[in-house]
């Protein structure tokens, strides 16, 4: 889209140059030269308005405001999307484009996609805030940008699918954790964590225990957090299931939720599961502060791993 806009730009101001020394040629002479530039002008003004509004809906000699409004009353979204690309150093401009075409809505969304596989990085930001204010319906043309191969492109959409909040985007986001490319698999986890989804909490508490790694493990723990309440049961589940992957995850994450419904559960474990489990269970039992829980953490301080006891 900007090769194209740059090659209009070139070919008027070319076409603008020959007519400046068609201009000083004619002044030679005087008064008919004059009017025979007046005249050259407004021919000239008429052949390249006719041609950027009829194929790429562009008027480049109407005002920014009355054009803008025109385009939107009429659905013009490609036109928009015109204007929103070609005003790279007119931020005014852009702001009203897309205003424009979030007004315009749902109808707007595949053109809004579609250009998003052909723009420059700041025009891609714009597109990407109007699809976030359009909402729901923007969803399913988001979720198949999460299978672009440029992993800033899957990562742009999660982030707007997590802005929009849709369980529809749920499903998409859990297959993306297994993304290894550089930060998709993050922009994943905090997209679920922005959709609030409890059923999502299972992938990724398996997804933190299968990475082991410390900064993904704190992105986890932030996403459930996110959650609340809502993430209770299932952590809890997890936290149950002896054969499970993430129970450690899960048992720091109860801590951070501090529900108290789960302070038998996390009794039991600090009594009978594995080193880092009965770690994050004391942790989490000291931060609820729940009296149930005074002797079984005074018992752990006897605790021979030294991780249980320094908890």
């Amino acid at each position: 889209m900007d090769r194209q806009v740059s090659c209009i730009v070139r070919v008027t101001a070319l076409a603008g140059a020959g007519y400046l020394g068609f201009m000083a040629w004619s002044a030679w002479g005087a008064l008919p030269g004059m009017i025979s530039a007046t005249l050259g002008f407004f021919v000239f003004r008429r052949i390249v308005n006719c041609f950027t509004r009829t194929v790429l809906h562009v008027d480049l000699f109407e005002d920014d405001e009355p054009r803008i409004k025109r385009m939107k009353a009429s659905g013009d979204a490609r036109g928009l999307i015109w204007v929103l690309a070609g005003s790279t150093d007119r931020p005014e401009v852009r702001k009203a484009a897309a205003d424009a075409l979030a007004g315009i809505g749902e109808p707007a969304v595949g053109l809004l996609a579609d250009a998003l596989k052909r723009s420059d990085d700041k025009t891609r930001t714009w597109l990407y805030r109007i699809l976030l204010e359009i909402g729901a319906p923007a969803v399913e043309p988001l979720i198949a940008l999460l299978e672009d191969p440029h992993p800033s492109t899957c990562i742009e959409a999660a982030e707007v699918l997590g802005g929009i909040g849709d369980r529809r985007g749920v499903k998409p986001l859990v297959t993306m954790l297994n993304d290894e490319r550089c930060g998709v698999s993050t922009a994943a986890v905090r997209a679920l964590g922005a959709i609030g989804d409890p059923a999502a909490v299972g992938a990724l508490l398996v997804t933190a225990a299968l990475r082991d790694e410390v900064l993904f493990t704190w992105d986890v723990m932030k996403a459930l957090n996110t959650l609340g309440v809502r993430a209770v049961e299932p952590l809890m589940a997890a936290l149950e299931d002896e054969d499970g992957a993430g129970r450690e995850v899960a048992a720091w994450t109860l801590g951070e939720i501090r529900d108290t419904r789960a302070v038998d559960l996390l009794i039991t474990v600090l009594q009978g599961g594995g080193d880092g489990e009965r770690r994050a269970c004391a942790a989490a039992l000291g931060k609820m502060g729940d009296p149930r829980a005074v002797k079984p953490l005074i018992a752990a301080l006897g605790d021979d791993k030294s991780v249980v006891r320094g908890s």
